[in-house]
């Protein structure tokens, strides 16, 4: 099922009524308080993004969810690049996960606003989901929204680990200027021991001339040091994590998307890809790359 969560971040009488509905539906009744209970522990907008996922996830809490399969309890929470906030750029991402509850997250503020606070909210909302009752929660992020992901799983285990099955699934992430969550992840790897976190990532390197870093880049989107090498070189090092990772050489850093992002302002960050030229090739390596996705989806 795909879900299309699209907001601003709402004002607290929303929140506040949005709880009140919980509350009198068939929702037990600590779903509400879960809402209550985190607006009164967070500070500023950041929490209110986390409610706002929260008041749209009320199905969760129904009975027929309560009451499913393992199977049909899986959530995927999808966080977009910079300045890709279409879900029409994802759509054979979200095709693959059909299976779980896809909530394709592209609130302006998650996926633009400094990475700590999005990865802050984004941790608030899996520890809300795993307390509903989710068997398993996959965070899904591309390039900035990767990165997003990665930090946030890294709050999650430095603290009381939620009982969730956890997964991480990455697309040729890259980090922000002040590398934040390549470096939170080099300080704090080898202490986390467990549980278990399976990671899949996918590298999509080809570079070239970029017109806005008017330099020639080697590793597509990111300068060196910020590109999904570089977070791999950290998240290897983790005892809790088992990171698999594919890389596909000929692709650059858009290639995957299912749109083109030639109106976009990040197409003249990100190089002009020069394989776009030799279709079978770039072809070839985006159907392997989209299968290897489809087998994440299945567990794979």
């Amino acid at each position: 099922m795909f879900k299309r969560v699209n907001m601003s971040w709402p004002h607290p009488l929303v929140v506040l009524l949005c709880a009140l509905a919980l509350s009198k539906s068939a929702c037990p009744p600590r779903s509400a308080k879960s809402l209550i209970d985190i607006g009164r522990s967070d500070v500023k907008g950041a929490i209110a993004y986390s409610l706002g996922v929260l008041a749209l996830l009320g199905d969760y809490t129904q009975p027929a969810f309560a009451s499913a399969s393992a199977a049909t309890r899986r959530v995927t929470l999808f966080v977009p690049g910079y300045k890709l906030g279409d879900p029409e750029y994802y759509s054979s991402v979200a095709e693959a996960y059909a299976r779980t509850e896809f909530l394709f997250l592209n609130d302006t503020q998650l996926i633009e606003g400094p990475l700590e606070q999005s990865a802050s909210a984004l941790e608030r909302a899996v520890r809300a989901l795993s307390r509903q009752g989710c068997d398993e929660i996959t965070l899904f992020g591309h390039s900035r929204g990767a990165s997003v992901c990665a930090l946030a799983l890294l709050l999650l285990l430095s603290s009381t680990s939620p009982k969730s099955r956890l997964m991480l699934c990455l697309l040729d992430p890259v980090d922000d200027a002040e590398r934040t969550c390549i470096s939170r992840w080099a300080g704090a790897a080898a202490t986390l021991k467990w549980p278990k976190v399976s990671v899949k990532m996918i590298a999509t390197p080809y570079g070239g001339f970029s017109n806005y870093y008017r330099k020639k880049l080697d590793s597509s989107c990111a300068p060196a040091g910020r590109d999904a090498e570089a977070l791999r070189a950290v998240l290897v090092s983790a005892p809790a994590l088992d990171v698999e990772q594919w890389n596909y050489p000929d692709l650059g850093h858009l290639q995957l998307l299912d749109e083109s992002v030639r109106d976009s302002p990040l197409y003249s960050v990100c190089p002009v890809n020069e394989n776009e030229k030799s279709s079978a090739l770039v072809q070839s390596q985006q159907a392997a790359a989209r299968a290897v996705i489809k087998q994440w989806a299945q567990g794979g």
